[in-house]
């Protein structure tokens, strides 16, 4: 696709610039409920959207082409940094059918040209705005505050409530579509996976969704509530069984390995066949306390500590006067897989 339609696309789909009722090119009922970040990068144009598909929420990524067949042309079918793809956004359908992920699976189809409010050439699109490849890498900020330093905080603080803005949108989309208690641990999730394993983190919640994981710790032992907490995020994030170097990493004894995969075997149940990819995660040059094993085990840790839910232990650490002190130590208390390594 020509530079100057991808960005009018993308323009279209961030503005929400579509018809009130969509239905996908197989004649499934679409309604968005949040349209995702627009990367302005490598890999798929949106990230994080929120989508829902007969009743039922998907979340994932949305790929724009002019195109249907521009997927294939691109090399997308082979890719892994399009496997959470599960909107295909396409002015022209010139193949007839769904693309495929590298993984076989069928991403549905949303043809522009069918659900847009009028012409495309009628979209009030942002005047003056350059294509992507234009845009230099120049600092403009040093002469911004020389001339204009209000101006630079304005820009700043606007940019400020428009991400929080964004958040929050994100998060009441969430919510109004599942229980409080799934969209906390998919944020603390997503949180947990930083810039570069997020996509894995947030794959995590939706194979294996809060509930089920408190139905198989609940009223147990702090110890065994661990085990088996640490079995299952880490069996489903793929890391089963640990190798040497990994049960190195993750500062557990060759006892406490074994303890955590044979909670994954006997507890895992329908969660096992959803493990994720060894290509999911993006370790290369990663700092060993960033590391995603570290990062569940202290999610772990998290659950485990506290036999009330997640939720309420939460809420009760944000009604004393000090409430971020509280919060602090909640996350970070007794978890030595948080801070040092």
């Amino acid at each position: 696709m020509a530079e100057e339609s991808e960005l009018l696309l993308a323009q279209v789909w961030n503005a929400q610039w579509l018809a009130p009722e969509l239905r996908t090119s197989e004649g499934h009922a679409l309604r968005v409920v949040y349209r995702g970040v627009w990367t302005h990068a490598e890999g798929p144009d949106f990230t994080g959207a929120l989508l829902e598909l007969d009743g039922r929420l998907v979340s994932g990524d949305v790929e724009l082409h002019r195109r249907a067949s521009d997927w294939l042309a691109h090399g997308h079918h082979l890719d892994p940094a399009y496997d959470r793809v599960t909107l295909h956004v396409v002015l022209e359908d010139d193949l007839g059918q769904p693309v495929r992920r590298r993984t076989g699976e069928r991403v549905p189809t949303l043809v522009l040209s069918t659900c847009l409010p009028g012409p495309l050439a009628s979209f009030p699109a942002l005047s003056g705005l350059r294509p992507l490849g234009a845009i230099g890498f120049d600092y403009c900020a040093p002469q911004v505050a020389a001339a204009a330093p209000e101006r630079l905080i304005q820009v700043w603080e606007a940019a400020g409530d428009a991400r929080l803005a964004d958040k929050v949108a994100r998060i009441a989309a969430r919510l109004a579509l599942e229980p409080p208690a799934q969209t906390l641990y998919w944020l603390l999730l997503d949180a947990l996976g930083y810039s570069r394993n997020r996509e894995g983190m947030r794959a995590i919640a939706e194979r294996l969704p809060y509930d089920h994981l408190d139905s198989r710790v609940a009223d147990r032992s702090t110890d065994e509530r661990w085990r088996r907490a640490a079995g299952l995020l880490l069996g489903v994030a793929g890391f089963l069984p640990l190798s040497p170097a990994d049960q190195e990493l993750a500062g557990l004894s060759p006892r406490e390995a074994r303890a955590v995969e044979q909670a994954w075997q006997a507890h895992g149940g329908a969660r096992r066949g959803l493990e994720l990819a060894p290509t999911t995660w993006r370790l290369h040059r990663q700092r060993p306390a960033n590391h995603p094993l570290r990062r569940l085990l202290a999610l772990a840790w998290l659950l485990a500590r506290d036999d009330q839910g997640l939720l309420p232990a939460l809420l009760s650490r944000l009604l004393p006067p000090d409430a971020a002190l509280a919060l602090r130590s909640w996350l970070a208390r007794d978890n030595h897989y948080l801070g040092e390594e």
